[in-house]
């Protein structure tokens, strides 16, 4: 029987790295301070916005309990908490970065898909010497699917990396995977070999359909996005204004706060941890309870310069952060080219005809835009999720007005 490759590649396996075992403690340390932070965000939130509070006494007993016993760790070792932090962060990105370069360039299971005459076989060969196949007929495959997924590996809790991936759908339910790319120029191309091959369209799952805007609604555009017509065509700014401050600062938080809330965290449990002291030092040498908490509004006055050198990385990581997120980024249409700027980036430029546009809000919002030759705009960070579908809808009423 004659065969036929369709398609070859390699698919990487999510297993722990060896040297996750050995910063266990640093990365363990770690993610607790993130559901700390998460844990302290909610109550505040809840608290100020909606008035909710914990009923639970024996919760909030247990959680003061715990957290008196944190600052008295944080006062007696005060003078190495800074040192530490530093050092752990910097740990926690070499193992960032050794599980990206490992979950990339590392051994992964290598995949073959074969046409045997009117069959097909998927073969999986794994680097312990092991392999699976998988023989089905071509009227078993339902869809070609094309899903945008985090990459969740080692102890550190955070993703390492956004990738795409292929999977055929069966009419038994079941899904076959076809390739993982860390492009969706790539995954294009691998995706139209397969729609090719089993004569299927291409479907992008999570993702949002972009209705045709309504005439009336061509000026209700979202705060933060300016269109503007010309004689060829048009151009799409968007940018963070006034009123999107808070919304701008919190996402800088979550993407590069971390080292900030820890130090700062750290600062002031020590305070804590001081006013503890001396409270039981006057009750066990006086007999009287003195209550002076002035200490615990004088953190920045007890800074050493271990503590002004890891704020000043944690503000320098915020500024850089909130510098690139806040920049003006513009979608452009000169009547034969699309054209997406965005400060720090090369210009992405379609010079053939718009073949797909797909908007998904998760788990990272992404308007992405592709020619017939795979070349794709992908736009993202933007202020707001409509500031994705304005762009998207501007686009598709480009297309369907050169139709016409």
């Amino acid at each position: 029987m004659k065969r036929h490759i369709v398609m070859q590649g390699r698919i990487p396996q999510q297993s722990m790295p060896d040297f996750a075992i050995v910063l266990a403690p640093v990365l363990l340390v770690k993610r607790a301070i993130m559901a700390l932070r998460s844990v302290l965000q909610q109550l505040v939130w809840d608290e100020l916005i909606y008035g909710e509070t914990v009923d639970n006494n024996v919760f909030q007993a247990v959680l003061f309990v715990a957290f008196c016993g944190f600052c008295l760790l944080s006062y007696f070792a005060h003078q190495l908490a800074i040192s530490w932090i530093l050092v752990g962060a910097a740990l926690c990105g070499v193992e960032r970065w050794l599980a990206r370069y490992q979950y990339y360039r590392g051994q992964g299971a290598l995949l073959t898909l074969e046409r045997l005459g009117q069959d097909y076989r998927l073969r999986l060969a794994y680097p312990n010497g092991k392999s699976d196949s998988k023989q089905f007929a071509a009227t078993q495959v339902e869809g070609i699917e094309i899903c945008r997924r985090q990459v969740y590996v080692g102890l550190s809790g955070e993703p390492i990396a956004l990738v795409w991936h292929i999977d055929l759908r069966l009419a038994d339910q079941s899904y076959l995977p076809m390739a993982t790319e860390s492009t969706l120029k790539v995954t294009l191309t691998k995706a139209k070999v397969l729609s090719q091959e089993f004569q299927l369209p291409l479907t992008f799952t999570h993702s949002e359909p972009l209705a045709e805007r309504h005439p009336a609604d061509h000026h209700s555009l979202a705060p933060s996005v300016t269109c503007r017509f010309t004689d060829r065509g048009w151009q799409m700014v968007t940018g963070w204004t006034i009123s999107d401050g808070w919304r701008l600062m919190g996402r800088v938080f979550n993407r590069a706060g971390l080292l900030l809330f820890t130090i700062l965290f750290v600062q002031f449990a020590a305070q804590f941890g001081d006013f503890l002291v001396r409270f039981w030092t006057n009750w066990q040498d006086y007999g009287v309870i003195v209550l002076d908490i002035s200490p615990l509004l004088q953190v920045f006055q007890s800074l050493n310069r271990w503590d002004w050198l890891g704020l000043t990385i944690a503000m320098a990581m915020m500024v850089g952060e909130g510098a690139r997120l806040s920049g003006v980024k513009r979608l452009a249409f000169n009547g034969t080219t699309l054209q997406f700027k965005a400060p720090r980036q090369p210009p992405a430029e379609l010079s053939e005809g718009v073949a797909g546009v797909v908007f998904l809000p998760q788990p990272i919002p992404l308007l992405a835009i592709w020619d017939d030759n795979n070349q794709v705009i992908e736009i993202t960070d933007l202020p707001r999720l409509n500031d994705h579908r304005e762009m998207g809808l501007q686009v598709i009423q480009t297309l369907q007005n050169s139709d016409d």
